[in-house]
C-alpha cells in the first residue's frame, strides 16, 4: 500500500510528481484529505480499474450509513481522473486521512492541493 501525501499546485503551475507503482491490485492507500485536494489517478492501461474511497462508519448522514464511493477509471490508457477528498466524507477518524483500492491494473497516482 503506498501513503500518498499532497503536493501543492501554486500559481506557477505543478508537474506532480505520481506514484506509479504498487497502487493497482493493492488495497489500504492512504491520502490526506480536505479542502481544495484532490486524488489525481492516471490509468496505464486500456482496461477500466475500479477504485473505492472508502466512508468511515462513523460518518453518517441523519443517522443513515454512507456507502463506499467507487469510481471506474476510464478504459483508456493515460486517461486522468480527478476524485475531491473532502474530509467530512472520507478523514478516519483516528488518522485523518482518507484509504482507497485500487483493482488490478497498472494505476499511477497523487494527491493535488490546488492553493487560492
Amino acid at each position: 500500500m503506498a501513503a500518498l501525501t499532497a503536493q501543492v499546485a501554486a500559481h506557477a503551475g505543478l508537474n506532480p510528481v505520481t506514484a506509479t507503482t504498487g497502487l493497482g491490485g493493492v488495497s489500504g492507500h492512504t491520502a490526506p484529505c480536505g479542502s481544495g485536494l484532490g486524488l489525481m489517478l492516471i490509468n496505464g492501461a486500456a482496461a477500466t480499474c475500479l477504485i473505492t474511497l472508502h466512508v468511515p462508519a462513523a460518518t453518517t448522514f441523519d443517522g443513515l450509513s454512507i456507502s463506499n464511493r467507487t469510481v471506474t477509471l476510464p478504459a483508456t490508457s493515460g486517461a486522468v481522473t480527478i476524485i475531491p477528498l473532502p474530509a467530512l466524507t472520507y478523514a478516519d477518524p483516528v488518522t485523518g486521512l482518507a484509504t482507497f483500492d485500487c483493482a488490478a491494473g497498472t494505476v499511477s497516482g497523487a494527491v493535488v492541493f490546488i492553493s487560492a
